[in-house]
């Protein structure tokens, strides 16, 4: 797991208590199932060359939070 996306996880479980709500995938072969079952992506990224999976998640009709 990339360290941003480390460190979006531990704030997250330590301030705001979503460990049930909240689910860490990592690499996925078929992102597009689980994105037509998300209700937000945060791409936790400090260097992303072009962002493809923004594109598509919003494809995918996704609210985005890009935290770069």
């Amino acid at each position: 797991m990339a360290q941003s996306a480390l460190c979006l996880k531990q704030w997250c479980k330590k301030y705001l208590d979503l460990r049930q709500r909240i689910h860490f995938e990592g690499f996925r072969p078929e992102p597009q199932r689980y994105m037509l079952a998300t209700d937000i992506f945060v791409l936790a990224s400090h260097y992303e060359s072009f962002g493809l999976v923004l594109i598509e998640a919003r494809e995918a009709g996704v609210q985005l939070l890009p935290a770069m």
